[in-house]
């Protein structure tokens, strides 16, 4: 009787802790947080904003460095990546279920030329000989300055040259006119006092088209807006945020960015001197649509 008693007890234990368990389980699935969005980036300036994301500590994103865009793309296929950061011209090369979210425009060209003065608009430059980086050839750098000369009727003597010959110009102090990537000219004007920045190309291009160049499109991955909500929305505040961080603690910025991995082979110091010449702006919204039909509508 005993014994029977016993064993009908140990059945109740046993069926109690079985059931406790399943609830345990089903209110941990049910409250699961949600795994970190991976935003996955390409090594160099176009992502130095990203040095100042808190994602390095954070659990609701971080990022993932590639060497290269197409690595980018691939881990977009593969969804090994939520979000990324990509050049405007691969958005035609999208995965399927990847939209594009906001657009960070940054790293266009500038005008560097012996003079002090800041130049309004691209007209000041007509008729005269202007140095850019052979490397630049047939991208999208120089495919929006063309755009930006065609569209503004100005005429003037475009020559490709390596870069090694524009640093040579500017020690020399032969150097005039240049259309310079961000890295280049701090170079520049580093090795030839005289020559000043006068007009960033970003801005030429938002008085021609009405709204700011989509240089670079960050874009997040249906899926994860879906199961990862609370994350996606910390990923976009963050990354505004962190690019006014980026202009306005420079230093810090650029240290951070060599130790995350984000500097591509530059020193802090040469990426210190680039920031602010980096042009970042985030926009979102009706913002990032606007600036990337603009851009669309210009290219036609």
């Amino acid at each position: 009787m005993a014994g029977r008693f016993s064993r009908k007890n140990v059945a109740l234990v046993l069926l109690f802790t079985l059931l406790l368990v399943l609830i345990v389980g089903a209110s941990l699935l049910l409250t699961r947080k949600e795994s970190p969005v991976v935003l996955a980036l390409e090594a160099g300036p176009q992502s130095w904003w990203a040095c100042a994301l808190p994602s390095f500590s954070g659990s609701a994103y971080r990022t993932a460095i590639y060497l290269d865009n197409q690595s980018v793309l691939q881990a977009m296929e593969e969804e090994t990546a939520d979000a990324a950061l990509v050049p405007y011209e691969s958005l035609s090369a999208l995965p399927a279920g990847y939209k594009s979210a906001a657009v960070v425009s940054c790293l266009t060209l500038t005008a560097v030329e012996q003079s002090g003065a800041k130049a309004a608009t691209l007209s000041a430059f007509a008729g005269r000989t202007a140095l850019i980086p052979q490397a630049l050839r047939d991208t999208p750098a120089s495919a929006m300055l063309t755009t930006l000369l065609e569209r503004s009727g100005v005429a003037l003597d475009l020559r490709y040259v390596a870069e090694e010959e524009i640093l040579a110009a500017a020690q020399n102090g032969t150097l005039e006119l240049a259309f310079l990537p961000a890295d280049l000219a701090a170079q520049v004007t580093s090795a030839q006092p005289a020559l000043r920045p006068s007009l960033d190309l970003a801005d030429a291009w938002e008085q021609t088209a009405g709204a700011p160049p989509a240089a670079w499109v960050l874009v997040l991955s249906e899926r994860a807006m879906q199961q990862k909500p609370n994350g996606v929305r910390e990923l976009l505040s963050a990354c505004e945020s962190s690019l006014g961080y980026a202009h306005k603690s420079h230093q810090k910025a650029a240290l951070l960015a060599v130790e995350a991995g984000l500097d591509g082979g530059y020193d802090a110091a040469q990426i210190q001197a680039m920031l602010p010449r980096a042009g970042y702006r985030f926009l979102s919204g009706a913002q990032a649509r606007t600036s990337i039909q603009a851009r669309a509508a210009l290219e036609l």
